[in-house]
């Protein structure tokens, strides 16, 4: 009767089961760090669009105000370089709108 610890079908089986273990564990854990890896490439990604769309929305908005700036600044400029005389023709709180163009200050 032989020993079965030194059966060389044994350690055959048993070298096959190791190696099977160790390339399972490998793969599993292998792929899932791609897996893993790839994901965190597509979040970074989509933080870098939603990063730039939100700047993009703010230049935006700049852009908005800065052309209603423009405009507001553009009539305060007129009516800065408009001689003192002729401040007469708007109307004061208060007074007729009909005054607006008229010569008469009372």
């Amino acid at each position: 009767m032989s020993n079965k610890f030194f059966d060389r079908n044994w350690w055959k089986d048993f070298v096959v089961a190791i190696l099977a273990t160790t390339v399972s564990i490998v793969l599993t854990f292998g792929t899932s760090k791609l897996v893993e890896r790839g994901n965190q490439k597509k979040e970074r990604r989509l933080t870098a669009l939603m990063v730039m769309s939100s700047i993009e929305s703010f230049a935006r908005s700049i852009d908005e105000s800065a052309e209603v700036w423009d405009r507001l600044d553009s009539v305060a400029v007129w009516l800065l370089r408009m001689p003192i005389e002729e401040y007469g023709q708007f109307p004061v709180r208060g007074q007729c709108r009909g005054m607006l163009f008229t010569d008469e200050l009372d």
